[in-house]
C-alpha cells in the first residue's frame, strides 16, 4: 500500500521500582557491614580452669583443638606465661588467643628493653587486656577467648 507504513515502538519494559529500590538498600546493607573476624571459629578449644588456693592459683588446660566436630590438634597449649607472677588461659578460637599470645609477648619484650626492673603484674596485665578487648570489640572486631 502505497504511502502506509507502520512503525514498531518499542515501549519500555515495566519495571517494579519497589524491587529495584529493595535491591539498593541490601546492596547498601550488605556493604556497610562491619569486618567481622573469627564470628565462625575453625580451631576452637574447650575447657581453662582457675582455682584460687590459699597459696596461690592453680591453673589447668586441656590440650585439644577440635576443627568443627573433629578433634584435629591433640597437643595445642592453651596456657601462657607472660611473667613469673601472671599466666593467662584461653578458649575459643586458637587464632584469637595467638593473637593475644602475641601482644603480651611483644609487651614483654617492651618491658625488658625499657631496662628499670619494673614488670607488670597480674592486675596491670589484666586491665592492659581489659582495654585492648575493649576497643576491639566496640570496632566489631570481637576477640574474647580469654579466661
Amino acid at each position: 500500500m502505497a504511502g502506509t507504513y507502520t512503525t514498531h515502538m518499542h515501549l519500555p519494559k515495566m519495571v517494579d521500582m519497589q524491587e529495584k529500590v529493595a535491591e539498593f538498600w541490601q546492596e547498601e546493607a550488605a556493604l556497610s557491614q562491619p569486618r567481622k573476624h573469627t564470628l565462625q571459629p575453625i580451631v576452637t578449644g574447650t575447657s581453662v580452669l582457675g582455682i584460687k588456693c590459699k597459696d596461690g592459683v592453680v591453673i589447668a588446660a586441656d590440650t585439644l583443638g577440635s576443627y568443627g566436630s573433629l578433634a584435629r590438634f591433640r597437643d595445642i597449649s592453651r596456657l601462657m606465661k607472660v611473667n613469673d607472677s601472671t599466666i593467662i588461659g584461653g578458649f575459643g578460637d586458637y587464632a584469637d588467643f595467638q593473637f593475644i599470645m602475641k601482644l603480651l609477648e611483644q609487651q614483654t619484650i617492651d618491658d625488658n628493653v625499657v631496662g628499670d626492673g619494673v614488670y607488670r603484674d597480674a592486675p596491670s596485665i589484666h586491665n592492659w587486656l581489659r582495654c585492648v578487648l575493649y576497643n576491639r570489640r566496640s570496632k566489631m572486631n570481637h576477640c574474647g577467648t580469654l579466661s
